[in-house]
């Protein structure tokens, strides 16, 4: 069953990276979960993969969750807004970064991705564009994690 989902998802990387007009956003970027299915309040660990030649900013701060409802369509059900040293990094083009968020314990079970607001470009006469994130979906189990797992607070 995982392995009929996985190709959609590779068809639809290709095609937002075949359709991308450079000139109204940024990236694209793909967010890859390290395993497909986590608990409440577990770390999800991610790779971060520059799919483009342009050169982006980055900070893993404010990650938000989403859910996946019907139709396919995402619902944000988490934003973090825990205090973040917010550091500024660039990728260059090609180039990929592991990020970590901890989980809420108070999720529903489901279908998740993950977004980063501060993963983008500034331009020339433009403000700071968003780059455009694909994948970073994961599966959620509602039993809880084991806590020795969990990023210090």
């Amino acid at each position: 069953m995982r392995a009929a989902r996985a190709l959609p998802l590779g068809w639809l990387t290709l095609g937002v990276v075949s359709c991308s007009d450079p000139s109204s956003s940024a990236g694209p970027v793909l967010l890859e979960a390290h395993s497909p299915e986590y608990q409440n309040g577990a770390v999800v660990e991610l790779t971060i993969r520059n799919l483009s030649a342009e050169r982006l900013q980055y900070s893993a701060c404010f990650p938000r969750l989403e859910k996946q409802g019907a139709a396919e369509s995402w619902t944000t059900v988490h934003e973090d807004a825990s205090p973040c040293p917010a550091v500024l990094e660039y990728m260059n083009g090609y180039t990929s970064r592991v990020a970590q968020l901890s989980l809420p314990g108070v999720l529903p079970a489901g279908t998740y991705r993950v977004r980063f607001p501060l993963i983008g470009a500034t331009r020339d006469e433009e403000p700071f564009v968003v780059a455009v994130q694909v994948g970073g979906a994961f599966g959620l189990n509602k039993r809880e994690a084991d806590l020795s797992r969990r990023l210090p607070e």
